[in-house]
């Protein structure tokens, strides 16, 4: 009887100290664990770097040759760049005459979205398929200059720096536009300024006269806006000061089918007004194709302004 009882005990022993050497140490060596596949991060892929095709590589060159040869043509007509001040802190640029501090009259011009170089209306691709001619600022600048004229070229589409930042005072078209008359327009010494503005640098122009008001419609300086073919919407209804010079001061040249200056250029513009303003035909279908189609309706348009019985 007492051999089975110690018999009794030591198994009980046993199975004790097994479970406790579990306890310690795990699941015993009989039962082995399943390996699983360890997860490592996938290693960091170098950036893929795509090949620019040589037709694109041509076209590309061929483009900045063109921008380079806008600015060379810009200060071959007297025009130097001039850089802004906004909030102690350098913004934007506008080209500028260097006779702007003895000129009797200013011609601002405005183009539309599309480039950031100075020079197009538009873009720099439609530059160069419809040639300077049609496509850049250069006939205005180059018939102001001819005139005796100030020229100020803004730059509404050079809202970043080479970091990406924006431009202080230049952050869009609107406050660049803003940001030239204060810094540096308003103090050159032309009594009589005139405006001509392509696309959304219509949007800009009506912009800058509901800003600045007081100097340019209330203070007489402004004579005379030719928008072409812009895409502002309407003016401000609630500023009367806008609005009445806006009637009889602004002139946009809309795209249109029928002859270049024609007064009915839209017959469903009740009293040929539109967005606010008087209405004239830009003489092309096309809205890139109206700056150069209707330059010589534009500078008639000055000139009848400027004259005595204006």
């Amino acid at each position: 009887m007492v051999c089975e009882k110690e018999k009794v005990l030591r198994k009980i022993s046993t199975s004790n100290a097994r479970a406790d050497g579990q306890k310690r140490d795990g699941p015993s060596r009989g039962k082995e664990l399943v390996n699983l596949p360890q997860i490592c991060p996938r290693p960091e892929r170098a950036p893929v770097k795509r090949s620019v095709p040589p037709k694109r590589k041509e076209e590309l060159r061929c483009l900045r040759e063109l921008a380079s040869g806008l600015r060379g043509e810009l200060v071959g007509l007297g025009l130097e760049e001039v850089r802004l001040r906004c909030r102690n802190r350098t913004g934007g640029a506008l080209w500028a005459s260097r006779s702007l501090a003895t000129c009797e009259v200013l011609l601002i011009i405005i183009p539309g979205s599309g480039s950031e170089y100075p020079g197009p209306w538009s873009t720099i691709s439609f530059c160069r398929e419809a040639g300077t001619e049609s496509g850049s600022v250069l006939p205005y600048v180059r018939r102001a200059t001819e005139n005796g004229w100030g020229v100020a070229l803004l730059c509404p589409n050079a809202n970043v720096d080479d970091d990406g930042r924006p431009l202080a005072g230049s952050e869009n078209p609107c406050s660049h536009a803003v940001s030239a008359w204060d810094d540096f327009l308003a103090k050159c010494s032309a009594n009589t300024v005139l405006m001509v503005a392509h696309s959304n640098g219509g949007q800009a122009a009506i912009g800058l006269l509901c800003d600045r008001k007081d100097d340019l419609v209330k203070g007489a300086r402004l004579k005379t806006v030719a928008l072409l073919d812009s895409v502002h919407k309407s003016v401000p209804s609630h500023d009367t000061d806008v609005l009445d010079f806006c009637k009889t001061r602004v002139v946009d040249f809309v795209r249109s089918r029928e002859p270049v200056g024609s007064y009915r250029p839209k017959p469903w513009a009740a009293s040929n007004i539109s967005g606010g303003c008087r209405c004239r035909s830009g003489g092309h279908v096309d809205h890139l194709g109206v700056p150069g189609a209707v330059k010589e309706v534009v500078f008639d348009h000055f000139i009848e302004t400027l004259s005595p019985r204006n």
